[in-house]
């Protein structure tokens, strides 16, 4: 059993007493609120805070890990949703949580994170690497410097970061609670998520926020208290640099992610202009699609084995994408394999199904591709497709990720419930517990 960590209780009344079984898992997207929240359902139901073990693709899933954690915890952690995860948690009654916040705060309070605690927190090696100022002294109200690997995380990565709230949240499996909420109405937010997890006073709830102010957790936080630098809405609005403002409200996929998570990116200051890229001029010498995608070796080899085995190769010139029949939108279409033909989500993109079919450890970690095995495939490709094919032109993972928000965006009001799945995986009724 971990230890619990050191924090004032509430004085529960006997009436409204913390059931003997209760585990909370806040999953989401890095710097929404996770820790706050933890801290807050903490103190409500007088839980240890436990440190939860990162669930991995590439390993056999070993349920004694977590179930050594014991009745009574709760625990934050990032990654998308995974079948083996998925299973356990339904047949240990996991109450699951998911947070969202306006992507442009995240990004701010990623940075500050990463310049605060880079070297003595697990963080995404390729985050530290991108986001790490020489600088470690910026003001917290100093506007972020633009940077080539600022923009460069912001192009090639932290989509894919978005995407773990999101899956969550289409999942159906978790509650969702926004961050904004959370900060201007916290009382009534919590109440609304405690009603159906187990009831409890709105006095042990208003005690539980006055305990969990930002202030008091610094107090108590010690030599980590740069972890709590500042919370609040709409920093983005004075600390991101214009032009990463513009990428937010022009690269895909963020204008789809963006407003399916309900948010936007309007401002004054946006009218940055981009280069246009180079239009290229044959299938042989150019070096990008029209649009600017970069094309790799890759995408050479899968425009080649179009060709040479199907006998169907596009029409128009390889680095088109105006013409209605061109590679670039047959590589981010569904795949012609998928019985479902793109209408399931999330896509399998014909690039993705071109690296499952040539590559056996794939195959045997994702055998049933087009059904049970779709969104795990999904998130590897998002994850580790540019890792392990550098490559690789981020346009392709992030064609998978839009594929994710193209469903019924979350309703907030304040709490999203989701499907409410139960333990078999029939939907049960508003005001059950979800996986319960």
């Amino acid at each position: 059993m971990a230890n619990r960590t050191h924090f004032d209780t509430v004085d529960l009344e006997q009436s409204e007493a913390p059931p003997a079984n209760l585990k909370i898992l806040v999953v989401s997207t890095p710097k929404t609120g996770n820790t706050w929240l933890k801290y807050l359902l903490a103190t409500i139901y007088d839980l240890p805070m436990v440190d939860f073990p990162m669930p991995e693709f590439w390993r056999d899933f070993d349920p004694d890990r977590y179930d050594k954690l014991g009745p009574r915890w709760i625990a934050h952690q990032h990654f998308p949703p995974r079948e083996s995860f998925i299973r356990w948690a339904k047949e240990q009654g996991v109450i699951l949580i998911t947070t969202v916040r306006h992507p442009g705060d995240c990004l701010v309070s990623m940075y500050f994170y990463v310049q605060n605690f880079a070297g003595s927190a697990v963080i995404d090696p390729e985050a530290v690497r991108l986001l790490l100022s020489p600088d470690n002294g910026t003001s917290d109200l100093h506007l972020l410097p633009l940077t080539n690997n600022l923009e460069l995380y912001v192009r090639s990565k932290f989509f894919s970061s978005l995407n773990y709230s999101i899956a969550w949240l289409h999942s159906g499996l978790t509650f969702g609670v926004r961050y904004e909420d959370l900060w201007h109405s916290p009382a009534s937010t919590l109440r609304a998520l405690t009603n159906k997890i187990h009831l409890v006073s709105m006095g042990t709830i208003q005690t539980a926020v006055e305990r969990c102010q930002i202030d008091k957790l610094r107090h108590k936080a010690g030599a980590h208290v740069s972890f709590y630098r500042a919370g609040g809405v709409g920093a983005w609005t004075t600390s991101l640099p214009s032009r990463i403002i513009r990428l937010f409200q022009t690269l895909p996929p963020y204008p789809a992610q963006v407003k399916w998570l309900g948010y936007s990116f309007d401002t004054e200051d946006s009218a940055l202009q981009f280069e246009e890229p180079k239009k290229s001029t044959g299938p042989f010498s150019c070096l990008c699609f029209d649009n600017g995608v970069k094309i790799d070796r890759l995408i050479a080899q899968i425009y080649f084995y179009r060709f040479a085995v199907q006998q169907n190769h596009d029409s128009s010139r390889l680095g088109a994408t105006l013409e209605g029949d061109n590679f670039y939108t047959w590589l981010n279409a569904a795949a012609e394999s998928d019985p479902y033909s793109g209408r399931q989500i999330p896509v399998v993109t014909n690039v993705g199904a071109y690296l499952h079919q040539g590559r056996p450890d794939l195959q045997r970690a994702f055998p049933d591709l087009y059904r049970r095995h779709r969104a795990a495939f999904s998130h590897w490709f998002v994850l580790h497709a540019s890792v392990e094919y550098p490559l690789l032109d981020t346009r392709f993972p992030a064609g998978v990720c839009e594929s994710w928000v193209k469903g019924p965006a979350p309703n907030f009001s304040p709490v999203h419930y989701g499907a409410e799945i139960t333990r078999k995986g029939e939907a049960i009724a508003p005001g059950k517990t979800a996986l319960r």
